[in-house]
């Protein structure tokens, strides 16, 4: 037997929140989609042209009739950090959903596209199609008639079933075997040279490396390592979420997109998205304790103190300040992690300032 939805999330990706769902009661309406929906779905047998497809309806009925109701119990009890972070692993768990459904789209796209590449010209579509409808007017003929039996009984599901088939035999054309044509004379390519004088600048600047948004994370990350304010990995985290799943995937989104790859460039999008309860959590975190250290920090000191950490470690502060002002203006080439090198050397002297008494 099918464990019920509430059991079968809390068994993975930590959703255990799910079975707070368990006196929910699923609508007619939910029952009604997935038995007649997924019915249809057998009867045009959509997985084999688009392979997880049943998979698809399901989880999109699992977010509507489960998900989006519990996450209104969570908005009114939860606190803001709560909300925030149930806000973002929501959003992860519908981009799931997405991803199968988007995977089930493409593979229908590639069946269609490798299907329909058999024809080489629409005039030559439209006489199989023809020929195709006339091939099984009995077949067609003998589900209309279990259609209307179905519909005296009220057998709805078969009804479906039966309405999935008459698309599935509408769409499985298969073409005509034709003699020999000739082929058609082509216009002779005359290749044409597109390299042109090349006039791009040979020096990089710091700054336009922190102007990226890599360098701007590894920028902020050293900014914030540079105040000692932080104890936990959650910095560490934060950084390396950011550049693997958005940074990464951003880079393979704008060559996906140059290379006119749609699929490759959806898939990038939906691996950001999925990602952001990830990313969320460890930056939020680092934030919040950087934050709350440096709001410490200078409270618990006195005005005197701050000043006189100004003045006795104004050498220091001046060198840091200086190291970053040549990072960010000198060229960017050889240096190894020079926007990470830039925020830390700012970090340093917020952290000279705001730091113990040093007089």
């Amino acid at each position: 037997m099918k464990a019920p939805v509430s059991e079968l999330q809390s068994q993975g990706n930590g959703i255990a929140f799910y079975n707070y769902l368990t006196p929910y009661t699923p609508p007619e309406l939910l029952y009604n989609i997935s038995t007649y929906g997924g019915a249809f779905l057998t009867g045009s047998q959509a997985n084999t042209a688009a392979s997880n497809a049943t998979h698809c309806l399901a989880r999109v009925l699992n977010v509507w009739f489960f998900e989006l109701p519990q996450i209104q119990w969570y908005y009114y009890y939860g606190s803001f950090e709560d909300n925030l972070f149930n806000t973002t692993l929501e959003i992860a768990n519908v981009t799931n959903a997405l991803m199968v459904c988007y995977d089930a789209l493409e593979n229908l796209s590639e069946t269609a596209v490798n299907q329909y590449s058999a024809f080489d010209t629409f005039t030559d579509f439209v006489m199989a199609f023809i020929q195709n409808v006339l091939g099984n007017i009995t077949t067609l003929m003998n589900i209309y008639k279990s259609i209307e039996a179905a519909t005296l009984r009220g057998d709805y599901v078969t009804i479906s079933t039966q309405i999935g088939k008459i698309v599935y035999i509408l769409l499985n054309v298969q073409p005509i075997e034709f003699a020999a044509r000739p082929e058609p004379m082509r216009a002779q390519q005359i290749p044409i040279n597109l390299e042109a004088a090349s006039s791009a600048k040979t020096t990089t600047y710091g700054y336009e490396e922190v102007m990226t948004f890599s360098g701007f994370i590894s920028f902020t990350t050293g900014a914030i390592a540079g105040t000692r304010m932080t104890t936990s990995n959650n910095l560490t985290l934060c950084q390396h979420n950011l550049l693997t799943e958005w940074a990464e995937n951003g880079r393979l989104f704008k060559n996906y997109t140059l290379e006119r790859r749609g699929w490759e460039a959806g898939w990038t999008i939906l691996y950001m998205v999925y990602n952001v309860n990830t990313v969320t959590q460890s930056c939020y975190r680092t934030f919040d304790e950087f934050g709350n250290g440096v709001y410490d920090q200078v409270v618990s000191e006195e005005p005197s103190t701050l000043i006189n950490n100004f003045i006795y470690s104004f050498g220091d502060i001046y060198d840091s300040l200086r190291n970053v002002l040549i990072l960010l203006t000198g060229n960017a080439r050889g240096q190894t992690n020079l926007p990470y090198e830039a925020g830390y050397g700012l970090g340093n002297a917020l952290y000279l300032v705001i730091s113990p008494s040093r007089s």
